[in-house]
């Protein structure tokens, strides 16, 4: 068994920012993100190749680690929208290949 973490780190601008991955295959079990300010509020979500929404948190603030459950397969893109500041995120997924 491999794990292989895939690393974001983008800005967002006016709230927003969207990034692909790279093109995976396996079992997502952690979604990390954290934005540069612990008191941000966001929403994350991540969309399939197939453009279906596989994961979706509302109104996150601070720190996010979740253990999932998530086959992906492909390039996924990973939106943070209506953050509360425009700051650097990093997302972290941790893949089972």
């Amino acid at each position: 068994m491999i794990i292989h973490n895939e690393l974001i780190e983008e800005s967002t601008v006016s709230g927003e920012l969207s990034a692909n991955t790279k093109t995976i295959m396996g079992i997502c079990y952690q979604v990390m993100v954290k934005p540069a300010t612990e008191t941000t509020t966001y929403n994350i979500s991540i969309t399939n190749n197939n453009d279906i929404k596989t994961y979706e948190r509302l109104s996150e603030v601070g720190t996010l680690s979740e253990l999932v459950t998530m086959p992906v397969r492909g390039i996924s893109t990973v939106t943070i929208d209506s953050a509360t500041a425009d700051e650097e995120f990093t997302i972290q997924l941790s893949i089972r290949e």
